[in-house]
């Protein structure tokens, strides 16, 4: 707990720092201070800030309903591995329908659905966060054109299909 004490317009926290200070009074003197004149009050210091806004979309959800780690870690080496094997390591993210790397991630996204390891109705933030965050993938536009795109590409069961079929033959 803090205490904060005001002195006629100087206002000091116990630790004789200044937090506030009005130019229209001057710094009061000890016999000029009245009873009236000091207004103490607690301030509590031990509250989080609160978080505004909706929580960061995860990938992969446990059954407690919270990011499991393990697979986290697990899956972004398989699909770090495979872009290293397909040479699409250094690929940047992109709103193009014929993109390879996008048809590797609509392949991936169907794998994790089919494995039961995302939920059906993922939405593309959370693949984007995924890749960008936490597997370092470059992102060559910008991340609301993507995600559209993304949403519409994992709608449609043909796109990114042969990706898959690769996908899930090699691991």
């Amino acid at each position: 707990m803090a205490v904060i004490i005001n002195y006629g317009g100087e206002v000091y926290t116990d630790h004789a720092k200044k937090i506030v200070y009005n130019t229209s009074y001057s710094k009061p003197t000890d016999e000029h201070i009245s009873e009236a004149e000091v207004v103490e009050e607690e301030i509590s210091t031990d509250v989080a800030p609160k978080r505004c806004g909706r929580p960061q979309a995860v990938l992969f959800v446990g059954a407690d309903g919270k990011e499991d780690m393990a697979v986290r870690e697990r899956e972004k080496q398989h699909f770090l591995a495979y872009l290293r094997e397909h040479k699409l390591s250094g690929a940047s993210l992109s709103a193009a329908k014929d993109d390879t790397l996008n048809q590797t991630i609509a392949g991936f996204v169907r794998y994790w659905k089919k494995q039961e390891l995302i939920a059906e109705n993922t939405g593309a933030t959370a693949v984007y966060n995924f890749l960008t965050t936490d597997c370092g993938i470059p992102n060559g536009t910008q991340k609301k054109a993507v995600t559209n795109k993304w949403n519409a590409f994992f709608k449609d069961t043909s796109y990114g299909k042969e990706r898959y079929f690769d996908i899930k033959g090699s691991l």
